[in-house]
């Protein structure tokens, strides 16, 4: 009898030997090869890894900002999901308790912070350092330096402000000392982080050097920061930006392009200088990239896609050494008292503008939003409820100006359905139990 491949044609019978054969495949399936085994188990165990480093990363988050183990697991859950947009999960959600933006210095030779650049929400923080830009100083030491760090100089013995005394970190910043990346092709990198990006005292057109900030969707722990840093730092490679390290030390990459991000300065105990104008006041700029698209790094997301690509044993992304202790020279720094009485009076003149013209911030928001596209009413009503906030109107009085507002939505209905909620987040933000961002 003539053996066929395939589909039997009409009439044609399958030989008893085939029967057998195709029985003893379904019922006694062969023994997966070691490899296949190997694989497996190599499977599991990288599932079960990631697993553990997201529970004990969503802890630590948890931890620090004091909210639910539920709602970082699942950011559905409750309210804080009927403000995320698609593309960027954390344009419209401020729920995020308020923390201090970092330790203020006046010197890189202070153990301690002369003060903090307490509370606000990444638009008035921003505002501030839009506000010390417009700064001339004499020479780059004399504007003060920020870590996106809170520190706790008691937390350890041998450092005051070291990796050991880190409580927090919120935000994300970066150092470019010039290379082969440009500011345009960097933000194209990230399209949906709202970053701000401006120069440092010692740029010009020829050598550029620039600093970057990207808001965060809360602070984050030591853990967080380290791997977001590095997942940044992936980025750039995957679109052939290297340091200056890696390319001489891979054959393959060594006619790669250099980014000229500052690897000392990936760590969450580095200190930046401020920011104020060039030392050619004509050279500087201040740039906010905000479009509609871009909002603040959303950590959980973030951390998830980091966590995807751990095996394990995985190496932690290389730690970078702490800042070095640096003895100070003879040169004169100036006093914590001249740094923070700048930043002081740049807070007292954004809230005397704030208080002063309250109608003109308020009718900006409303024309704003009565020119809101559909498909856009979430965000848009949020982002009116945040401002007026801002400007001033809480309570019963915002939840009137609301009702009135939601009349000129496309689903009116919807919009008043979602007041009490924006109201009564909005009023819970800047709260703060146990004294920690004092």
């Amino acid at each position: 009898m003539c053996r066929t491949w395939g589909s039997p044609q009409p009439g044609a019978t399958v030989a008893v030997e085939d029967q057998r054969a195709v029985a003893e495949a379904i019922f006694n399936p062969p023994a997966p090869s070691a490899g296949l085994l190997r694989a497996a188990e190599a499977h599991r165990k990288n599932t079960a890894y990631r697993a553990r480093q997201r529970e004990e990363l969503l802890d630590q988050l948890a931890q620090i900002n004091e909210r639910s183990f539920a709602e970082l697991r699942y950011p559905s859950l409750g309210e804080v999901g009927r403000f995320l947009c698609d593309e960027n999960t954390n344009r419209y959600s401020h729920f995020v308790t308020r923390f201090s933006h970092g330790d203020i210095f006046a010197t890189k030779y202070d153990a301690t912070a002369c003060m903090s650049a307490e509370g606000g929400d990444a638009d008035e923080f921003i505002a501030v350092l839009r506000g010390l830009h417009e700064r001339v100083v004499l020479a780059k030491d004399e504007s003060g330096l920020i870590s996106p760090s809170r520190f706790n100089p008691d937390a350890a013995a041998d450092t005051k402000r070291g990796l050991a005394n880190v409580e927090y970190v919120n935000g994300i910043w970066l150092d470019n000392d010039g290379g082969d990346l440009g500011v345009e092709k960097f933000v194209e990198f990230f399209p949906h982080l709202r970053m701000v990006i401006w120069n440092t005292y010692s740029h010009t057109p020829a050598k550029p050097r620039w600093r970057v900030f990207i808001p965060t969707s809360m602070a984050l722990s030591l853990d967080a920061h380290r791997l977001i840093m590095h997942r940044i730092m992936k980025v750039l490679n995957e679109n052939g930006y290297w340091l200056k390290e890696q390319r001489e030390k891979d054959h393959r990459i060594k006619n790669g392009r250099l980014h000229g991000f500052d690897r000392s300065k990936l760590n969450a105990a580095s200190l930046f200088f401020l920011p104020c104008q060039a030392k050619n006041p004509g050279d500087s700029f201040f740039h906010d990239f905000n479009d509609d698209s871009r909002g603040p790094l959303d950590v959980v997301r973030w951390l998830d896609d980091c966590i995807a690509i751990l095996r394990d044993p995985e190496p932690e992304p290389e730690r970078e050494a702490e800042p070095e202790a640096v003895i100070a020279g003879p040169i004169p720094a100036p006093s914590g008292g001249v740094v923070c009485a700048q930043l002081i009076a740049v807070q007292q003149k954004l809230l005397a503008e704030r208080t002063a013209n309250p109608a003109r911030i308020i009718d900006a928001a409303v024309a704003e939003w009565r020119q809101t596209s559909r498909g856009h009413g979430h965000e848009g009503f949020f982002r009116l409820a945040r401002t007026l906030h801002w400007a001033g109107i809480t309570g019963f009085d915002l939840q009137q100006k609301l009702r009135e507002e939601a009349a000129y939505a496309y689903s009116p209905n919807d919009r008043r359905a979602e007041i009490n909620g924006i109201v009564r987040k909005l009023d819970q933000s800047g709260k703060i139990g146990g004294g920690r961002a004092a």
